[in-house]
């Protein structure tokens, strides 16, 4: 089977991240996502947001990946006493931790007395977090931060990496490359698939035109159903 070449994110591994942790990171990417876009917004509320949802990205990746490297972390304790176990593990990652410490003072800022970020520190925590998170994955994982979503659960395969690409083409916002690569992790994983909706494309090769064509005609089909 031809698979027309797609933007797969570098580095993306076929080892499997257990369930709990990988949940917990691909949440952090999340509130990482919510924080980069907050930080630009010019009204106060945003930047309010954008400490409290990077704070979050941070330190759920910190306790994720404690747990990934064996090393549990301990209840209640504050983030600095995380910190302090992970960096012993991965010194590496020592340069991280004056920049999350000064984003937790300013994140105890705003949820404790109401302060309202400078769109300067909201930018630049927002480059800071982006930046321990991923050195942070690599370190302890060998993965990238791009590859971890619930599609990385799938057993090791082009589908899974197609699937994974598109999301993370979708978060860039390429929703062209997005659909190409959902069809096309669509039809490898149901190669059958084709053979039964239609004889026109028995024995056919999927490629990136097939691949466009059978889903115009899917949602032409929907749209008239719907009618």
């Amino acid at each position: 089977m031809k698979i027309p070449k797609s933007d797969v994110p570098a580095g993306t591994k076929h080892e499997t991240v257990a369930e709990n942790i990988l949940f917990r990171l691909y949440l952090a990417r999340q509130a990482l996502n919510d924080g980069r876009h907050a930080a630009d917004d010019p009204l106060p509320f945003g930047r309010m947001k954008a400490l409290t949802s990077l704070d979050d990205a941070a330190e759920w990746t910190t306790l994720a990946l404690l747990q990934a490297l064996n090393r549990p972390p301990k209840r209640n304790a504050a983030l600095s006493e995380h910190l302090d176990v992970l960096v012993a593990k991965k010194p590496e990652l020592g340069s991280h931790r004056t920049p999350l410490e000064r984003l937790r003072r300013l994140r105890d800022r705003v949820k404790h007395d109401g302060v309202v970020p400078s769109q300067e520190d909201a930018r630049q925590a927002s480059v800071e977090v982006e930046s321990f998170m991923r050195a942070a994955v690599r370190s302890a994982l060998d993965q990238e931060l791009d590859g971890l979503s619930p599609a990385a659960l799938l057993p090791a395969s082009v589908a899974r990496i197609r699937l994974i690409s598109a999301g993370s083409a979708l978060e860039r916002g390429d929703y062209n490359q997005t659909i190409v690569d959902a069809a096309v992790a669509f039809a490898v994983a149901s190669h059958g698939l084709t053979d039964d909706l239609s004889p026109f494309y028995r024995g056919v090769t999927p490629s990136r035109d097939l691949i466009r064509r059978l889903f115009r005609e899917i949602g032409r089909a929907a749209e008239q159903s719907a009618s």
